[in-house]
């Protein structure tokens, strides 16, 4: 109970902090309207009782051929984040049963996507917490994503309201440890494959 009175207020406060759902956004170079608010309804309980999406599970957009990802237009896309929980700092100090890639979460909020809030897990550490790195290469941490089915505006219709269309999308639920291609070179620097010099 207390979980859910937390992720309420997390809503009123993201919402709080992007405004009004419709505004226009600053990307968008086309002319191009909200649908009405009973539109909004029906394509939102098209959404949830998508036939398609019935028959078939989200788990399947494991499979990278049944996944056909969409191109969506920058001026399409409007995510704001909202921490709800864990501490999105990278730890200091490893313990011997800490995860090698701790995450948290945020609330992700689009107004141009149903639904438009989703909870999304975000990497605490851009390297794996580590003592020694494999064989000199360097360990990042890196998410792992689901990919469930939405409604997003793919575009603008020929009354200049938007255009929905289910689509795929990623959702990460966590973060593992990867090697990367860069190797280091000494206690100080390392050159990835495109020849960039960062510290380590």
């Amino acid at each position: 109970m207390k979980m859910a009175k937390v992720i309420q207020w997390s809503i009123v406060t993201l919402l709080f902090l992007v405004g009004i759902e419709t505004r226009p956004s600053r990307l968008r170079r086309t002319v191009c309207y909200p649908p009405s608010a009973s539109e909004y309804r029906r394509i939102e309980r098209s959404y949830r009782g998508n036939e398609y999406r019935s028959r078939i599970h989200d788990s399947f957009g494991m499979i990278e051929p049944i996944r056909t990802l969409t191109t969506i237009p920058e001026e399409y896309i409007d995510k704001k984040y909202l921490r709800i929980e864990g501490d999105s700092t990278c730890p200091d100090l490893i313990s011997s049963n800490a995860p090698l890639c701790p995450s948290y979460f945020v609330m992700e909020y689009d107004q141009f996507r149903i639904p438009d809030t989703m909870v999304q897990a975000e990497c605490r550490c851009s390297n794996c917490q580590e003592q020694t790195s494999e064989s000199g290469y360097i360990r990042e941490c890196k998410k792992i994503n689901y990919y469930t089915r939405v409604f997003r505006v793919v575009g603008c219709s020929e009354n200049n309201v938007y255009r929905y269309e289910e689509v795929w999308e990623p959702i990460s639920v966590g973060c593992h440890c990867v090697r990367s291609t860069s190797i280091r070179q000494n206690q100080d620097t390392y050159t990835g494959s495109d020849g960039r010099v960062a510290n380590p």
